[in-house]
């Protein structure tokens, strides 16, 4: 049912461990810029698990990416539908 609601849409899929090392911020504002200069044309699927979550570091990396980026993805993209993020 759920892939139903996403047929002939595009994705961009991410499968790395939740390691600043990754990039995964990197490439949040890059799907960002995507999606300025091209509003509504694709949707991103980060899978993410936690790394070394008994470092701090790594709390404040996990706390920026999964609060912080989606907050200012929607704020820049409010406007568009779909909702260009599915957590």
């Amino acid at each position: 049912m759920l892939l139903k609601n996403f047929e002939g849409a595009k994705f961009a899929i991410g499968v790395d461990r939740l390691d600043y090392a990754k990039g995964i911020d990197k490439r949040a504002e890059a799907f960002n810029r995507l999606l300025a200069a091209e509003p509504g044309s694709i949707s991103l699927l980060q899978i993410a698990p936690s790394s070394r979550a008994d470092v701090e570091e790594y709390q404040k990396y996990k706390e920026d990416v999964e609060k912080d980026q989606p907050r200012q993805c929607r704020a820049w993209h409010r406007r568009v539908e779909p909702d260009p993020l599915h957590q």
